[in-house]
């Protein structure tokens, strides 16, 4: 230890200035001082062999100093004073104490965090910790050295980071971390080992994907007569927390950002989902989670055009020479690819050539006593006879005819687009000598 003991001398004349130290156990490794001449003089060799100086006479704010270097064999609290006495003033005393520490100090306990729990993910990159303080039982502790690092734990120099604290705040980039602590006391010793926690996950990373959502059932635009829907896509991925799995939402809006309870495990890559008939159109939305709760970017489909419900009768038929009307119904759906609706009039005067005729919009018009119910220009579908009753006139006839694959590609017909149908028959008791049914409307779907 190094002990420096300066005196000065505010006013007048000091004569014989001359420093007394006191101590106990020590032993002496050097005494200086420096004469005015700037020569240092070794005093080990005095009378008191270094321990008493003799610094000599001080002028008007003279300074003078003496410096002397000590060790000790034991720990401990040790004092060592110095009497400063002249002929011409009154004697000053002035003492210091020394905590002597040559062992280690202890090292943190109960380390944790308050925070994050060890070995499990987390999408909060602040992470904190906590630890009882170090113990030592002579200098006290100075502080701490410690480390953040990746995939393994790197124990700490002796370096001194942070001061004697007992917390932590520390803002963590992505991936698995370990901390390590160790503690210095106030006389440089540092703890042998180490004190170690982790690994701490962090996961702020958005997963990646579902990439290319598409439907094997529907295309986007297209009105289809299918109320179930299938979508599929490429799974997503997630590097560090894996992924939990996704939200499947349907809805009228085309840009929705769903969240929520995951609907899909994180291995599917389709589901199926009931629309139900509607005809506003409606939007798929698939968004992945990973374990931790961040989300990804949703991916849209749509719109969804789905209706099971695009047939149906208006207008009104006329009542025939036998007080029959002629009535419209039909079988199958309007889908183009089924090919399977077949448009139906009954209540026809059996025995009875007839026909069916369409076009692409209604009308509700005067026309041969009876009302036309769709708008020129019209197709004609070639001449049937309506059968029934082979002799005698009753309303046994009935009329069919079915909108095939072929016939609406023939036609130019196409799904989204409404067709308007018409049955006209022969009845010569009749004004006009003809019939007419009501009429169907139908929305041809994919």
């Amino acid at each position: 230890v190094t002990i420096t003991a300066t005196v000065t001398n505010p006013q007048y004349f000091a004569t014989a200035v001359f420093l007394d130290s006191t101590s106990s156990g020590d032993s002496l490794q050097s005494a200086t001082t420096t004469l005015y001449d700037g020569i240092v003089c070794d005093l080990t060799d005095n009378q008191t062999n270094g321990r008493d100086i003799t610094l000599g006479s001080l002028g008007t704010n003279d300074v003078r100093s003496a410096e002397w270097v000590t060790r000790w064999s034991t720990e401990g609290v040790k004092t060592w004073s110095v009497e400063a006495r002249s002929d011409t003033w009154v004697d000053e005393t002035d003492s210091v104490q020394i905590t002597v520490d040559g062992t280690p100090p202890g090292n943190v306990t109960n380390l944790q965090s308050t925070t994050h729990t060890a070995g499990q993910w987390s999408k909060d990159s602040l992470v904190t910790l906590t630890w009882t303080a170090a113990s030592d039982n002579l200098s006290g502790i100075d502080g701490y050295s410690r480390t953040w690092t990746q995939g393994a734990v790197t124990p700490p120099d002796q370096t001194k980071d942070i001061e004697q604290v007992t917390s932590l705040n520390s803002n963590l980039s992505d991936g698995e971390w370990y901390f390590s602590i160790k503690a210095v006391d106030n006389c440089g010793n540092w703890f042998a080992g180490n004190t170690n926690s982790g690994p701490y996950r962090i996961d702020t990373a958005a997963p990646q994907g579902p990439f290319q959502l598409d439907s094997s059932t529907h295309n986007a635009g297209v009105l289809s007569c299918n109320t179930s829907l299938t979508l599929t896509w490429n799974a997503a991925t997630d590097a560090l927390s894996g992924l939990a799995g996704y939200v499947v939402l349907i809805d009228t809006n085309a840009s929705t950002d769903p969240t929520g309870p995951l609907t899909a495990g994180p291995n599917a890559t389709s589901t199926t989902q009931a629309l139900g008939s509607s005809t506003t159109a409606r939007y798929a939305h698939v968004r992945a989670r990973d374990n931790v709760g961040n989300w990804g970017q949703t991916r849209h489909f749509g719109p969804i055009l789905a209706n099971a419900n695009t047939i149906s009768t208006y207008c009104t038929g006329k009542t025939n020479s036998l007080g029959c009307v002629p009535t419209v119904s039909w079988t199958g759906t309007s889908s183009k690819s089924a090919g399977n609706l077949t448009v139906l009039c009954g209540n026809v005067i059996s025995q009875k050539f007839g026909l069916m005729f369409w076009g692409r919009a209604q009308a509700a018009a005067p026309f041969q006593g009876g009302t036309l119910c769709i708008t020129q220009p019209l197709v004609r579908t070639p001449i049937t006879n309506s059968g029934g009753s082979a002799s005698g006139a009753d309303c046994t006839g009935a009329y069919a005819f079915t909108f095939t694959t072929a016939y609406y590609t023939q036609q130019s017909i196409n799904p989204g687009e409404t067709i308007y149908a018409q049955f006209w028959m022969r009845d010569p008791p009749a004004s006009f000598t003809t019939g007419l049914s009501n009429a169907l409307r139908f929305t041809v779907c994919e």
